[in-house]
């Protein structure tokens, strides 16, 4: 619906014969513009979302919390393109939610960050793990509008195929 965002829940919510209902939430304004170090926007850098979730302190790297979306092991992979100048537009992203995102181009470093769709709480970075671990990982933090600078970096095309040459499709 125009102007809201996603919501999900738990599926054991909906059983039978109960009814269930689903309110979508505002929706956050994420757009911003992808340039290379002189400045240029970059035309179709691929960007992801890789889950979401509701904390405010320590993601869990899988997204398993209450609240959480985990996309690494969902059919439905929410990427987008940049437009021939670098900009990006995305909708439906709810509001007051930590996104974790992945910016990706051949010749360029891909980027791996995440942004607070809701209210700037001024972090300039997030812990990742398990709460109570001495050193956790640091995940960086982007502030909306979006404005990344890609740095150049290696890429490789790999095609993965069977003793025959033929591509492998699973397994």
């Amino acid at each position: 619906a125009e102007g809201r965002g996603l919501v999900w829940v738990n599926g054991e919510e909906f059983t039978p014969p109960s009814a269930g209902r689903l309110e979508l939430a505002p929706e956050a304004n994420v757009q911003g513009r992808i340039k290379d170090p002189a400045g240029q926007g970059i035309p179709k850098v691929r960007i992801s979302v890789n889950g979401a979730t509701p904390a405010v302190r320590n993601i869990d790297p899988s997204f398993r919390e209450p609240g959480d979306i985990n996309l690494f092991i969902s059919e439905v992979e929410p990427a987008i393109l940049t437009d021939g100048e670098g900009r990006v537009s995305r909708h439906h992203v709810p509001k007051e939610f930590l996104l974790s995102m992945a910016l990706e181009h051949a010749g360029f470093a891909r980027e791996l960050f995440v942004i607070d769709s809701g209210k700037d709480r001024n972090l300039p970075e997030i812990s990742v793990g398990e709460s109570g671990v001495p050193t956790p990982v640091k995940w960086r933090m982007r502030r909306l509008p979006l404005d990344v600078e890609l740095k150049p970096g290696m890429s490789a095309n790999v095609k993965v195929t069977d003793h025959n040459g033929k591509p492998v499709v699973a397994g």
